[in-house]
């Protein structure tokens, strides 16, 4: 009886003694393999890192601090992480242990141990062995292995019940199609979201029902601005989603929200409750400011991404949407300041090229314009750029030379096979042609545009230049279809389809009435606020259409080159001359004429703009 209560007593003390906290950090080292068999390599760390990342209660070192550790230590990039750097590297971060993984092969079958390792102290902390007599029941042994460590790291018995799908179904039963999963997160890491999508598509032509790999497609298609492609993977792992880990599960929903059926209040939810079940989690809490973002709440955004960046210091997208949101508020300063500190952590990215590209434009710095131009050329997304230098010029008044650049950037993606993207780029084209008073060519651009893509958001951009283009029964029928195939999208019935109906109606005061459901969405869409200003001119309402008008030319960010922006102040001057105040009328005018004393002749919104200015007294 007494040795009883003894073992009871230490057995309760070692796991008080060892039991984590909430605020402890591990790092994963690389696996110890000596069955000589490469399948193995890189390959059982990744699993193990999803069976982890199954318990709110451990919190893995991210890669991306890993790696930004390692470059600071004088480690070159991927550098492999025995287990005294890992101690090292774990020292230098906070992180409280170290755990150590192997793999051996004893005559047929096959060992994994796993130890976790106090990082300062170099003392075993828990460790955990397991058996598998064929090598097909590795990832079934390292699950085993991971739930018996979480449960002697202090984790709670229900927690770890709860929270704990076995490692085959969470991933997949192939280690080939693990094996190309880890080198496309690999490839991800080091080059960018293009090199990392031929080892996705592997691991899914070796395990068709491989959920976490369609996830991860999905994710960098919609990177990549190819909404269809972002669709179709997002929506097999939805269907898939029960193969995956609870974190995983999340992951998988809250962009099934995004990507595919557009709900950014359900995304929003989903994105909260991740947050709240993986509290130390960043990716949630990073979307979440996606997801403010796309509504217009800039501000919200911007504190949201920083909360991120605390939790995820050395993450290039805390860096990258940090930013992004600063830029989209009109702070260049505190932007350029954030793509600093990111270079000082040798962090890049194009998205951090673009936003230098935009923040020269807004500071007339031609020679910064070019030195992004320059650096973009050749690059699998040198396509980008060259839509920002066709946005540049159709702001200044160079339309052909905007067409020219929107129909190269169409097809670059097109050659790139990204049809969706080169259908945006058109519609953009599309978007400019009707502004600039050629109604004919805009309807010719959307059709080309709905051959590469008809589906999804494209229809709802087209459906708006349609019917402001005069083609109202086709904008219908597009609108209609929209609403149909996407019924609770936000974008599409807070944005687009409002649009839709005010191109629709020629009655001043009915257009306002179209637009009131996009009032809280419409920092997000300056084409509202421009549809708004020219109902209100046409209605006589003066006074309303030049607090309208100058909110268009005050909006910045994404929106600094929008078309509209470049033509608010005609009609600012039209309003001011309804009110009889000449002078400003003039001054509104002469700054049009300024911003577009290199535009193209012959222009019939520049003509129309003369002929009225010719006509002040």
């Amino acid at each position: 009886m007494i040795v009883a209560i003894g073992a009871a007593g230490f057995f309760y003390y070692s796991r008080r003694v060892h039991a984590f906290t909430g605020r402890d950090t591990v790092v994963l080292a690389d696996f110890i393999n000596t069955t000589g068999d490469p399948v193995f390599d890189g390959t059982l760390k990744q699993a193990l890192a999803v069976s982890l990342r199954q318990s709110p209660y451990l919190s893995l070192v991210s890669d991306s601090r890993v790696q930004s550790t390692l470059r600071l230590m004088g480690q070159p990039a991927g550098a492999r992480l025995s287990s005294d750097l890992a101690r090292d590297l774990a020292q230098r971060v906070g992180a409280r242990a170290v755990i150590d993984g192997s793999i051996a092969q004893l005559g047929s079958d096959y060992v994994v141990t796993l130890a976790a390792v106090n990082a300062f102290s170099g003392d075993t902390i828990a460790q955990d062995q397991q058996q598998s007599d064929t090598k097909e029941k590795v990832l079934v042994t390292l699950g085993k292995a991971a739930t018996h460590l979480r449960e002697k790291l202090g984790e709670s018995l229900s927690s770890v019940a709860r929270l704990d799908k076995p490692l085959d179904e969470a991933t997949t039963t192939s280690l080939a199609a693990l094996k190309s999963y880890t080198m496309g997160e690999e490839q991800r890491q080091k080059v960018g979201d293009v090199a990392s999508i031929p080892f996705y598509q592997s691991a899914i032509d070796l395990d068709p029902n491989f959920a976490l790999a369609y996830a991860r497609l999905g994710t960098v298609y919609n990177n990549l601005g190819d909404a269809v492609m972002s669709e179709k993977y997002t929506r097999t792992a939805f269907e898939l989603k029960d193969r995956v880990s609870e974190c995983e599960k999340l992951y998988i929903t809250s962009h099934y929200y995004e990507f595919v059926t557009l709900d950014f209040d359900k995304a929003l939810e989903t994105y909260e409750l991740w947050a709240k079940t993986y509290p130390r989690d960043f990716t949630p809490v990073l979307n979440t400011a996606v997801m403010y973002a796309e509504r217009g709440q800039v501000q919200k955004a911007l504190e949201k991404s920083q909360e991120a960046m605390r939790m995820e210091p050395d993450h290039v997208l805390s860096y990258e949407n940090v930013a992004g949101y600063f830029f989209l508020l009109g702070r260049y300063d505190e932007a350029e300041s954030m793509v600093a500190q990111a270079a000082a952590r040798k962090l890049d990215d194009s998205s951090f090229h673009a936003m230098k590209y935009f923040i020269a434009f807004a500071r007339h710095d031609d020679k910064g314009m070019q030195e992004q131009l320059d650096w973009a050329h050749g690059k699998p997304f040198e396509a980008v750029f060259v839509v920002a230098q066709a946005s540049t010029s159709a702001y200044a008044g160079k339309f052909h030379q905007a067409q020219s650049l929107f129909e190269k950037a169409a097809g670059m993606a097109t050659l790139s096979g990204h049809a969706s993207i080169a259908a945006d780029y058109l519609l953009n084209l599309a978007g400019v042609e009707f502004l600039f008073g050629y109604p004919d060519e805009a309807r010719r651009e959307v059709a080309e545009a709905l051959k590469l893509d008809s589906g999804g958001l494209t229809a709802g951009k087209a459906a708006v230049v349609l019917a402001a283009a005069g083609d109202r029964a086709q904008a219908d029928k597009l609108a209609k279809q929209l609403h149909q195939q996407y019924p609770n999208a936000t974008l599409a019935n807070a944005i687009m389809l409002p649009l839709v109906r005010s191109y629709t109606d020629t009655d001043p005061d009915r257009i306002v009435a179209d637009l009131e459901p996009a009032q809280p969405y419409e920092l997000a869409a300056p084409d509202i606020i421009y549809r708004r200003a020219d109902a209100y001119l046409r209605a006589g309402s003066a006074a309303q259409a030049v607090a309208e008008f100058q909110r268009v030319i005050a909006t910045g960010g994404k929106n600094l080159a929008s078309p509209m922006r470049a033509l608010a102040p005609p009609g600012l001057a039209r309003a001011y001359a309804m009110m009889g105040d000449q002078d400003r009328a003039r001054a509104a005018y002469q700054d049009f004429f300024a911003l577009w004393g290199h535009a193209d002749a012959g222009l019939p919104v520049l003509q129309q703009a003369r002929t009225d200015y010719a006509r002040l007294h």
